[in-house]
């Protein structure tokens, strides 16, 4: 369709994605055609064999096609165009990496190490501009991520519910350090003109499970998020719904003020609260009306699924 007016645009000096322009000029200065193949590279402590490239770049048209390469979790392939013979650059990028050790990435990025493992990454992405952020801010297509198998530093999630209430770090609900068996991670984003719906979102790992939804506007750098994480008090699944909304680098988390309807969960969610040592004080706090009784379903084929573009199983009975 037709792509919606321009939004208003915060003016941030620190932005997730740079206003940095991208030296698209250099495309129009030469023309070539490129072929590349290396048989192994060793780098950040992963090995990549049967790397193959082919680049062609022709009156500032620059065409990748492909980038492949045999990665530790399978076999990476890829695609990317750019027209910089244009003033706004169309840039379209497809990717399908089923298998990318995380160590580097973040290395890469400058992030701290927060998780192992390997990394799927699916996406089909356009945009168009000459600064990061314009292309985000236009960004249209698809991107999944999903992970299976790994560890991630329990200090994440400290952050993200100690926002709401730090005695949950207190009762080493969320953990104070160390690291987390991760039994799965998936997301699936889909986005039209820089806004992007986050159909599916989880993770489940040996510290909480967690479910949610929402959208991102790449255009403001701002999220709304609707999260549902999961964790065991005295052997008993309680869910604390919260909102996380705002800058994408640091949005504010409430929990939402919700009456559940059901009752018998409210009541359990209550009597677990209550009779457990040492968590009364947590019901004081929420209100055992906002603590549901959680699930035993297992998240992680359909958030699997639905992170490599494939169909969602039917949850069991």
């Amino acid at each position: 369709g037709a792509a919606p007016p321009p939004r208003p645009q915060k003016q941030r000096g620190d932005t997730l994605f740079s206003n940095q322009p991208i030296p698209f000029a250099l495309l129009r200065t030469v023309d070539a055609d490129l072929k590349l193949h290396v048989t192994d590279l060793h780098t950040g402590g992963t090995d990549y064999k049967a790397i193959d490239t082919h680049t062609v770049l022709s009156n500032g048209k620059l065409t990748v096609d492909p980038f492949a390469a045999d990665v530790p979790g399978g076999h990476l392939a890829g695609t990317l165009s750019v027209d910089a013979a244009q003033s706004s650059p169309p840039v379209h990028l497809v990717l399908h990496a089923p298998g990318l050790a995380l160590k580097p990435i973040l290395a890469a990025t400058h992030q701290p190490d927060y998780a192992t493992g390997s990394l799927e990454i699916y996406a089909d992405l356009s945009g168009n501009g000459d600064t990061p952020h314009a292309i985000a801010a236009s960004l249209s297509g698809s991107l999944g991520l999903a992970m299976a198998g790994g560890t991630l530093d329990n200090r994440l999630m400290g952050n993200l519910l100690g926002k709401v209430m730090d005695s949950l770090n207190a009762l080493n609900l969320v953990g104070k350090g160390g690291a987390s068996d991760v039994r799965c991670f998936g997301m699936r984003m889909d986005a039209q003109h820089g806004i992007g719906t986050i159909k599916a979102l989880a993770l489940s790992s040996s510290l909480l499970t967690m479910s949610g939804g929402g959208t991102v506007d790449l255009a403001t750098e701002t999220l709304t998020m609707m999260l549902r994480p999961q964790a065991r008090i005295a052997g008993t699944g309680v869910v604390i719904p919260l909102t996380v909304s705002g800058p994408i680098r640091d949005p504010g988390v409430k929990m939402n003020d919700l009456r559940t309807a059901e009752a018998n969960a409210g009541t359990v969610a209550g009597a677990v609260i209550g009779g457990a040592t040492g968590l009364g004080i947590v019901g004081g706090l929420l209100g055992a009306d906002k603590l549901i009784g959680g699930g035993s379903a297992d998240i992680c084929p359909a958030a699997l699924a639905a992170a490599r573009g494939r169909a969602v199983p039917n949850a069991a009975p």
